[in-house]
């Protein structure tokens, strides 16, 4: 007898469900485009960091709870971008630098024109995000929205390029004579040129994720929507910042200095992506 109620509750169950499910359109795909502010936010020891512009674009799907409220999720590519400068006679000093002849010293790396580095970063996100509505017109077709929740990033496609500048190396032993011709040691006045090359190894993004904005039926139980969103990092994804920004390489007979980019040095603290801007999409019910 007991089996038997289990059995009725059940397919009662089922059939109340499927009647909930078969009152409403349930599902809701999307594609849509953004773009506005988009930048790798990062503090540093020296210079000056400056948002760039990006732009992001995806698709979407939505889960229809009821009228108001819904589960919203998706991928997304997401493009920031980022501008490190520095004046001109920007320096940078390294104490215990070993030469060839393993023996230390003090390098002094002048750049007489300044320095500018330019830093490009794609993220894959996949939000998760709970969304409100609200009708605005007699009909109930036209409305608010407001959407709120997170978005795991997975960092890929990063680039960087700096501008060509003359650098000047000036190396100081103990006797603290500065040593400035010695080129075939990497110590003098160079113009290298304009590097460009591509930043990988970055840490998963978590970033805390905002929306608002109108949704516009249309006909063929689709829709438009327009809105703002925002999206703010909160956690650091620099993986690796043990480089130094000036690099100073031995050879058998000499050696050299390089450049490594600004994010994946130890002039940077912390890097989290962020983004504010105009984002459009277009909906179909299913």
């Amino acid at each position: 007898m007991k089996t038997v109620k289990v059995k009725t509750a059940i397919i009662g169950l089922s059939l109340l469900l499927g009647s909930m499910w078969a009152k409403a359109q349930q599902h809701e795909v999307s594609v849509n485009v953004g773009g506005g502010l988009s930048t790798l936010n990062y503090t540093v020891e020296t210079g000056k960091q400056k948002s760039g512009m990006g732009a992001t674009f995806g698709a979407g799907y939505r889960f229809i709870i009821d009228e108001r409220w819904s589960i919203r999720s998706g991928v997304d590519f997401a493009i920031y971008a980022a501008n490190f400068t520095a004046d001109r006679d920007f320096s940078v000093t390294r104490n215990n630098v070993t030469d060839y002849e393993n023996a230390t010293f003090r390098l002094e790396t002048v750049f007489p024109q300044g320095y500018q580095e330019k830093q490009r970063l794609t993220i894959l996100q996949i939000p998760v995000m709970g969304q409100f509505m609200e009708p605005i017109d007699a009909y109930n077709k036209q409305k608010l929205y407001g959407a709120a929740g997170f978005k795991i990033g997975i960092p890929f496609g990063g680039m960087y390029k700096a501008d060509g500048t003359t650098v000047r190396n000036t190396a100081t032993y103990e006797e603290e004579y500065p040593y400035t011709t010695q080129t075939f040691m990497g110590f003098g006045a160079f113009s290298p040129a304009e590097s460009k090359d591509k930043l990988a190894a970055f840490k998963p993004a978590f970033i805390f994720a905002l929306e608002v904005g109108v949704r516009w039926a249309l006909p063929n139980d689709m829709a438009l929507y327009t809105g703002l969103f925002f999206d703010y990092g909160l956690n650091n994804i620099q993986k690796d910042a043990k480089n130094q920004f000036v690099e100073y390489e031995r050879t058998a007979n000499g050696g050299g200095v390089s450049v490594n980019p600004v994010v994946k040095s130890q002039l940077t603290d912390k890097i989290s992506p962020m983004a504010f801007g105009i984002k459009v999409g277009i909906a179909m019910g299913l």
